[in-house]
């Protein structure tokens, strides 16, 4: 997958993602979607040594992601809501395929 890195004053950097062709074009008119699952762009960025993934850039609305839970996403994790507050979902090491927890 390609990816758009944008450098900040600190020397951070950011992989660029968009949540559809409208803000994608807003930012920039001749750039052309490629579509990625938010796992995709997450592993992207901690490959790429990325400290966060800046979706939206242009607006109208931006939302960042960084450490830790951009290693998470990256694992393919879900964040979910559990009856004690918040919590990762994800499939367990040895578990078949489309199994969760173990065998």
């Amino acid at each position: 997958m390609a990816a758009v890195l944008l450098t900040g004053a600190s020397g951070e950097t950011a992989v660029l993602a968009f949540t559809g062709l409208d803000s994608l074009q807003h930012f920039d008119r001749a750039a052309r979607p490629v579509p990625c699952t938010l796992d995709d762009v997450a592993a992207s960025a901690v490959q790429l040594g990325a400290s966060a993934v800046l979706i939206d850039h242009a607006g109208p609305s931006s939302l960042v992601i960084e450490q830790p839970l951009l290693a998470e996403l990256a694992q393919g994790r879900r964040l979910v809501r559990t009856d004690s507050g918040w919590g990762w979902l994800f499939a367990a090491p040895d578990a078949g395929a489309g199994q969760m927890g173990p065998s």
